[in-house]
């Protein structure tokens, strides 16, 4: 008998790798996962796409790796039940109202005048302390 190596795979994979492994003789267990299961793994797909974008130098690379996250986009929208289209309607209704990101702008800090209570950015930041924390004393 010939000897085999296993390795623990644990991940959601496109629906025709099985069968393209198969093909280079690797034995794939692979199940369909159940709706709720299904949302979950490809939430920690897409993190693993964004990870791997992060980590491409070339633009061959990103190339490759952005399919790879818009894949798993477009997934994640059907699972919502929502169409591409109104996704790309709403994302040019954002750019035309915020715009988009090719000037480049980084924002350092931001000043609100303490009292004005109208200001919602306030609540805002206050609500998400560790992604903008408050300076105090400079």
């Amino acid at each position: 008998m010939i000897a085999k190596r296993r390795f623990k795979m644990e991940t959601l994979v496109r629906d025709k790798m099985p069968k393209r492994m198969n093909k280079m003789g690797v034995h794939v267990e692979a199940y369909p996962l159940t709706s709720r299961d299904l949302i979950d793994h490809l939430k920690i797909k897409l993190e693993e796409e964004i990870a791997e974008v992060l980590s491409a130098t070339t633009a061959k690379d990103i190339k490759e790796e952005i399919s790879d996250v818009i894949e798993v986009l477009y997934a994640i929208s059907k699972y919502y039940g929502l169409q591409v289209e109104h996704i790309e309607k709403k994302r040019l209704q954002k750019q035309a109202e915020r715009g988009g990101f090719a000037k480049g702008l980084f924002v350092d800090f931001i000043e609100v005048e303490e009292n004005d209570e109208s200001q919602p950015v306030i609540e805002y930041c206050l609500s998400q302390p560790d992604k903008y924390p408050e300076v105090i004393g400079e």
